[in-house]
């Protein structure tokens, strides 16, 4: 039940960050254009850990277009946590998420998840293709079509770089509510965030976010807040606090660290 939990707040806490911001006016170098960047979260429940890394690889040409793969990455645990884990369907088995991110609109074009077995083979089990100009999402994986999607819509990896750069552009209240669409699953679900507290401390400004709505994927009910640090250079996300509360065992509180270099 813990591992259970413990994915659902990795997923949880990445959507919550990816939604917070869509930039208008970006820095001169981007995270768009900029190779490096890494975001590490880690998180712990009682004696059960785990991390998740979101890292910009590299610079690349794919179906015609510049785009730059961002990379995340979660840990998947084996034994008899990862059974439980595959057991109660709390994580489909992905580890690794590629999201090719076009340079020039700042939309992903294309998104895979896979896994690579202890024999170095790469199954992918999630790959997605986007079109932008009929509103539509194509799953190779299950040799579906999705119609009517939101010219926007994107996966969570993709959101993150939204994230970072509007985070560094758009100036923040209390009360702001921030509302985004999400591809999920091949369904398009909907992620709403607030700002909640914005205090000084004497690393700087500390702004705190809330989750309002948060995608259906999430089986048990969840409220998220992150944090993000203004040091007067940057803002970055530096923690995030999740309650889930499940049936027998009550409300649940989990700690996540975030880290972030290269920005």
């Amino acid at each position: 039940m813990g591992m259970f939990i413990k994915w659902r707040f990795f997923l949880s806490l990445w959507i919550v960050l990816f939604y917070f911001f869509i930039p208008g006016e970006l820095r001169s170098t981007s995270l768009y254009e900029t190779v490096g960047t890494e975001i590490i979260c880690t998180a712990n429940w009682f004696l059960l850990s785990g991390s998740a890394s979101m890292r910009a690889v590299e610079r690349t040409r794919l179906r015609g277009r510049e785009v730059i793969l961002w990379r995340g990455k979660v840990d998947r645990p084996g034994g008899v946590l990862g059974f439980i884990a595959n057991l109660l369907k709390a994580y489909k088995g992905a580890t690794v998420f590629d999201s090719y991110i076009d340079i020039e609109t700042h939309l992903p074009i294309e998104c895979i998840e896979y896994r690579i077995s202890s024999e170095g083979v790469k199954e992918i089990l999630g790959h997605i293709l986007y079109d932008r100009k009929n509103c539509s999402i194509r799953s190779l994986v299950k040799d579906s079509v999705l119609t009517g999607v939101p010219r926007d819509v994107q996966d969570g990896v993709s959101t993150l770089v939204y994230f970072l750069n509007g985070v560094n552009i758009h100036k923040m209240a209390v009360g702001k509510i921030l509302r985004a669409n999400m591809n999920a699953g091949m369904e398009i679900d909907e992620v709403a965030v607030g700002v909640t507290v914005i205090e000084t401390t004497e690393n700087g400004v500390l702004y705190t976010f809330t989750s309002r709505k948060l995608p259906n994927l999430l089986k048990y009910p969840t409220v998220l807040s992150v944090q993000l640090l203004d040091d007067g250079v940057k803002k970055v996300p530096i923690n995030g606090v999740g309650f889930v509360r499940v049936p027998v065992i009550g409300k649940v509180k989990l700690k996540g660290t975030l880290t972030t270099s290269g920005i």
